[in-house]
């Protein structure tokens, strides 16, 4: 047992929503950008773009495409994710959920 608690609650512990953008561009000045935003938990680089963690990501969302687009960066996606029991799972487990796993 890693952690225990109500489901809401443990993704609650999680904080962030993440924000997905895949595109091409340098994400060099994103890095500068993103980690003066005060919105901004964290960012990460991924193979073709980057990740942001935003509290209230749907609330940021128009912001953080602006920014972005205003770097060079060209956006090719973007998606929205709230945190859920499998992103907990991961957390303290360092694996995904396999398919047929039940929490």
């Amino acid at each position: 047992l890693v952690a225990e608690g109500a489901p809401a609650a443990l993704i609650d512990e999680l904080g962030a929503d993440t924000i997905r953008i895949l595109g091409s561009g340098s994400t060099d000045k994103l890095d500068r950008v993103f980690s003066s935003a005060d919105f901004v938990q964290s960012f990460s680089r991924v193979d073709g773009g980057f990740l942001l963690g935003v509290e209230s990501a749907s609330r940021h969302l128009a912001e953080v495409v602006t920014l972005t687009e205003q770097t060079g960066f060209s956006i090719e996606d973007v998606s929205v994710a709230k945190p859920d029991l499998g992103a907990v799972f991961f957390k303290h487990t360092g694996r995904p959920l396999r398919d047929g796993v039940q929490l």
